[in-house]
């Protein structure tokens, strides 16, 4: 789950999950991600050190992924940029209906822009699902490609989003 975010972050242009890989020590397997040097924990930043579009992305991120566990503890910032961390609970309800986390009603443009790029590409679409396919359930892939294609169709021409359009959209 560590490395599927990793992932997914790069792929959709988030860029903020440190670069993870999978390691196998002492016949153990496990994720190994990079260290992010002299980073804060969230709990040790002001809320007003933390950019707010940072903390919005990451909100979309989760949202995208089904992490029920973030929280202050979860994130690190350096020089006002976030970095999340910690995806161990991830993808867990994939398949759920809604968009069930904070009320996004605008998407940063820059993002809004790199979600557009991922949607309009077909082979970064089926690159991603590949890599994916080897670190997670096949449904669990299928309803996450499924998720993020809706969002991204959700995304309107000024970069509003549209919370019905995705609603309906995940169900069908």
């Amino acid at each position: 789950r560590e490395r599927a975010a990793y992932l997914i972050s790069r792929f959709l242009g988030f860029d903020f999950v440190p670069p993870t890989v999978i390691k196998i020590v002492d016949r153990k397997e496990g994720s190994l991600q990079e260290f992010v040097e002299d980073a804060q924990v969230g709990w040790e930043v002001k809320n007003e050190d933390v950019l707010d579009e940072g903390m919005l992305k990451l909100t979309i991120f989760d949202n995208l992924i089904d992490n029920v566990d973030r929280h202050r503890g979860n994130y690190l910032v350096k020089g006002g940029r976030v970095f999340a961390i910690d995806h161990g609970h991830t993808f867990n309800n994939i398949g759920n209906l809604k968009y069930r986390g904070a009320n996004v009603d605008k998407i940063p443009a820059d993002l809004a822009d790199k979600l557009r790029s991922f949607a309009s590409s077909q082979e970064q679409q089926d690159i991603l699902k590949d890599l994916l396919g080897e670190l997670l359930e096949e449904d669990i892939v299928y309803a996450f490609m499924k998720r993020v294609v809706s969002f991204i169709k959700s995304i309107r021409p000024d970069n509003t989003f549209d919370h019905g359009k995705f609603d309906s959209l995940l169900r069908n």
